[in-house]
């Protein structure tokens, strides 16, 4: 992994993982592209976030267009990189993936490219069913969840 990226100093363990925010792989770790293959069925982070809440009461789940994420996403796509993701879903979606799907549009409008694959689609191109960033086409950050994946 190149020194920098994702507030590393260039020193991994020997299998090559680490445990680091997101958010911190998207302020000065890529130069050109981001790109992300989101497989889970929903994430836990979701389930106890005060929208998911909404969301499950049938309440249109409202973003805050200045939250962190959203921010640095206009600014690195203000840059001229870009940040792309496919999101794997299942027929019907989950209800983690419905709720993922009511806040694409704010990811879209911060910048973000999403793109949505069917999980039945997904699985016949043999696609990895794990979550990963791929950082200009040559580091990949491979996403590790403590939650046990919904079925």
């Amino acid at each position: 992994m190149p020194q920098g990226l994702c507030g590393g100093r260039g020193v991994y363990p020997p299998n090559g993982s680490c445990r680091v925010s997101q958010t911190r792989c998207f302020h000065d770790g890529f130069q050109h592209t981001a790109w992300r293959l989101e497989t889970q069925r929903g994430y836990d982070s979701d389930r106890h976030s005060e929208t998911y809440q909404l969301f499950l009461r049938g309440e249109e789940p409202v973003r805050d267009p200045g939250r962190p994420w959203l921010a640095n996403m206009r600014l690195q796509t203000g840059k001229g990189k870009r940040v792309e993701r496919v999101r794997v879903l299942d027929d019907p979606p989950t209800e983690g993936q419905r709720y993922l799907l009511t806040g694409t549009p704010y990811n879209v409008a911060a910048g973000e490219d999403i793109r949505h694959l069917g999980r039945a689609r997904a699985n016949a191109l043999s696609l990895p069913g794990v979550d990963f960033w791929l950082f200009d086409s040559r580091v990949i950050l491979r996403l590790h969840f403590d939650e046990a994946p919904l079925r």
